[in-house]
């Protein structure tokens, strides 16, 4: 049908590495518009008191590598 989606809507986006790059090699390009990201929502948890400095960090160890994470734990 040589559809184009120049844009992708979203609530919330994780912004992992590897969905940053799928969305970053697309031929055309598609512009990705989110409500919220996983930084915000840990920055918004820190400062309400939700979660304190050390579970902060430890969700953005998460993030930066979300599938070996959770290994020895």
């Amino acid at each position: 049908a040589d559809g184009v989606v120049s844009y992708c809507l979203a609530i919330f986006t994780y912004s992992l590495k590897a969905s940053l790059d799928a969305f970053s090699t697309l031929t055309p390009p598609c512009t990705l518009v989110t409500l919220l990201s996983y930084d915000e929502l840990v920055a918004t948890a820190l400062r309400s008191g939700y979660v304190d400095s050390n579970d902060a960090k430890e969700l953005e160890k998460w993030k930066a590598d979300p599938f070996k994470w959770g290994e020895g734990r």
